[in-house]
């Protein structure tokens, strides 16, 4: 992965095909297996409503991320909204995930862009930005939660126990100890959006917001129509 700028080292940069998204999504939500099921039992049609366009960039964004943290960043992500409620919005974190070495906490915050025009606003700093979402009292609250809600490090442990118990996980006690024992997380912040490229200036704000500790992934999709395309014929059954 290119580093745009390394006075900062905070500023990641890659470039996405739907054709690496597409195997990824199918992968990770049955879709193919649901076609086998139609097949195998002879049905012409599931009934659905019809896809919102807006969700569709959404969760388009989120897969994209998904796909590389995972395979290109040794991220396993624990909680994927986008897997849980497809084309539906939900409050909370985007995702989260752990290293696989190191087994730090991630936490992680996505703006999808259809063109260049509105990046800048996403980064910084309305109340929706990534700026404000990945902001630390926002996640502190959530990290730090004695109960075992999204986000919490109880509520991560519970996850990652029960990869464990399925062998998705080696059984090694030391995983659920760093979780509960871990003091601080990283955060990433994706703008995914067609290109050129963004000017890294677009982020001096947000990182002088957020200050250090915060890593964004500008995601360039060069033909984000027919990446979405792609994409939304993946998700139609």
């Amino acid at each position: 992965m290119a580093i745009r700028r390394e006075a900062i080292s905070m500023i990641h940069f890659c470039e996405g095909d739907a054709k690496d998204i597409g195997p990824f999504y199918r992968e990770k939500s049955g879709i193919d297996l649901i076609r086998e099921a139609i097949s195998d039992h002879g049905l012409t049609k599931i009934a659905g409503s019809k896809i919102d366009k807006r969700l569709l960039v959404m969760d388009f964004g989120e897969i994209a991320s998904s796909w590389r943290l995972e395979k290109e960043m040794g991220i396993l992500l624990l909680k994927l909204r986008w897997i849980e409620s497809p084309f539906e919005t939900s409050s909370g974190i985007d995702l989260i995930g752990i290293a696989l070495q190191q087994w730090a906490i991630s936490f992680v915050e996505v703006k999808t862009r259809t063109d260049n025009s509105d990046t800048t606003s996403s980064l910084c700093c309305s109340s929706t930005s990534l700026a404000e979402q990945l902001s630390r009292g926002r996640i502190d609250k959530r990290f730090h939660s004695q109960n075992a809600i999204q986000g919490s490090r109880i509520g991560l442990a519970r996850i990652i126990k029960e990869k464990i118990v399925r062998g998705e996980l080696p059984r090694d006690p030391s995983i659920i100890k760093t979780i509960l024992g871990a003091i601080g997380y990283d955060r990433f912040g994706f703008i995914v959006h067609p290109s050129p490229n963004l000017s890294s200036d677009v982020f001096d704000k947000a990182i002088a917001t957020l200050g250090s500790g915060v890593t964004f992934v500008d995601f360039a999709f060069q033909e984000m129509v027919n990446a979405l395309a792609s994409f939304e014929q993946d998700s139609t059954v």
